[in-house]
């Protein structure tokens, strides 16, 4: 939760983050998310109702606000923290499913949706991580990168690094495909102040150049599914992979439509 009001009376919007913590009866209590020396840097007048360190550190926010302070704060809660897969059930009905464990252990950045194994139905990529957190903090940085193996219903199955061969220990920002010399798609992943990692994928896939105007294309299957995907400009955290898709062995034509509804069909 957050609590935002001129706590000091200088003029300026001061906000408290809270978290909910254990307190000394293993209760779930409302603390501030922030030590006492930070408060003290942001409101000075928080010294004098907090003399020591362990009183402000017993204190639930209901201690360290008063009562006409909360009522007075604009106020804003977060209830879900997890990297989620958020599916769109039509006529504005969505419906939101955490992703694995593994999926969870850090900062997620950069994500690309994509048919890694050729079985038909769309995979997850993740780049990951975070050092740019305070010292008091630490580093998120549980993240060896990961690639979620999908079912085509919106369940999802980690698969480690081990049996990918996808590894990004780093400060993993952004993760764009892009085209190699030889036509083949290159998977490349960024680690801030840290090398770019190169990644190609053995299946077997064609390739297919989009305009600059197209917005979307449908994929029809050997076995008579289809799958419509959308084609934008910025794909993901600070990253835009070239403009192509990729067509497994089992896609029997592509159908791509730009801007203006114009439809033009590839078949394989």
């Amino acid at each position: 939760k957050i609590y935002g009001f001129d706590f000091n009376d200088d003029g300026g919007y001061d906000a408290i983050p809270t978290i909910y913590l254990p307190d000394i009866n293993n209760e779930l209590k409302e603390f501030p998310a922030f030590g006492r020396d930070d408060m003290i840097k942001q409101m000075i007048g928080f010294k004098a109702r907090f003399t020591n360190y362990k009183n402000y550190a017993l204190a639930p926010i209901s201690k360290i606000l008063s009562a006409e302070e909360i009522k007075k704060s604009l106020q804003l809660q977060a209830v879900n923290f997890s990297s989620s897969f958020i599916k769109n059930n039509g006529n504005g009905n969505f419906e939101i499913t955490a992703l694995p464990v593994a999926a969870q252990l850090s900062a997620v950045f950069a994500m690309i949706a994509d048919d890694v194994d050729g079985d038909g139905n769309l995979d997850i990529i993740i780049n990951g991580n975070d050092y740019s957190t305070e010292i008091s903090t630490g580093r998120y940085d549980a993240f060896n990168g990961l690639i979620l193996k999908g079912d085509g219903k919106g369940n999802f199955i980690a698969l480690q690094p081990g049996q990918t061969g996808y590894y990004v220990p780093g400060d993993g920002k952004s993760i764009v495909y892009l085209k190699s010399a030889t036509g083949q798609s290159l998977l490349i992943a960024a680690q801030n102040q840290g090398p770019l990692k190169f990644f190609e994928n053995s299946t077997a896939k064609k390739m297919i150049s989009v305009q600059p105007t197209d917005v979307s294309l449908n994929y029809f299957f050997t076995n008579g599914t289809h799958r419509k995907e959308e084609l934008y400009y910025g794909n993901s955290f600070y990253s835009q992979s070239g403009r192509f898709v990729s067509a497994i062995s089992a896609v029997k034509s592509v159908t791509i439509t730009d801007a203006a509804g114009n439809k033009r069909s590839i078949n394989f």
